[in-house]
């Protein structure tokens, strides 16, 4: 009786030599280092397009503080845009309105309000962090 297929592959698999520790430990100084050049470059890539971040790429928390800041300042200028077009009678697709106005942490009851308070609160937080003293505290 011939041998079934998957006995044949995994005689194939018992055939194959085993990786030594030396070699396992190589494969995976490899893969990490390669993780962090993709990682590396990416950061690279994203420090020149967001604003005030370029040439910071080294930095990854900055770069990121950047990027959220930048998204910030970006659904709060398209909120903004949408509310003025809406107040004078004009019509914002429906699909549109909804990724400025549903996007997470927005309550449309209350507006760009909030999305403000959230960015000073934001402020407040960077500037303690960077041992800064607030605004209105000297």
């Amino acid at each position: 009786m011939p041998a079934s297929p998957a006995h044949l592959q995994r005689q194939r698999e018992a055939d194959k030599p085993r990786l030594t520790h030396d070699q396992k430990k190589t494969n995976h100084i490899t893969s990490e280092q390669n993780r962090r050049n993709f990682l590396r470059s990416q950061f690279d890539r994203l420090s020149e397009i967001v604003p005030d971040a370029k040439g910071k790429a080294r930095s990854e928390a900055l770069v990121l503080e950047r990027l959220v800041e930048y998204g910030h300042a970006q659904l709060k200028e398209g909120r903004k845009m949408i509310e003025i077009i809406e107040r004078q009678g004009g019509a914002v697709d429906p699909r549109l309105r909804m990724k400025y106005f549903e996007a997470p942490h927005f309550n449309a009851y209350e507006g760009i309000d909030e999305v403000e308070a959230a960015d000073k609160g934001r402020e407040e937080r960077t500037t303690l962090l960077r041992g800064e003293v607030p605004d209105g505290e000297h």
